[in-house]
């Protein structure tokens, strides 16, 4: 189930968005909730084919959102 489908936003709203999602989450680990997760950071399945036919390995929008990841790592 995927619980932050935030398709066309921007990254800064996107990155906001899952930070407090994280923020909210984190409050179950004293409720002893295991909450299994995967996936990466950032991607769009629909863009995966179109990219992987075009030799692009990254995404345009995946540079934006690491950077803001890595500010707050």
């Amino acid at each position: 189930m995927s619980l932050a489908d935030m398709r066309g936003q921007p990254a800064e709203k996107a990155f906001a968005f899952h930070y407090k999602l994280g923020e909210v989450l984190a409050k179950l680990r004293e409720e002893n909730v295991l909450i299994v997760a995967s996936g990466t950071a950032v991607h769009k399945v629909r863009d995966l084919g179109a990219l992987m036919r075009s030799g692009t390995k990254v995404a345009p929008y995946v540079a934006p959102f690491d950077a803001l990841l890595d500010k707050v790592a």
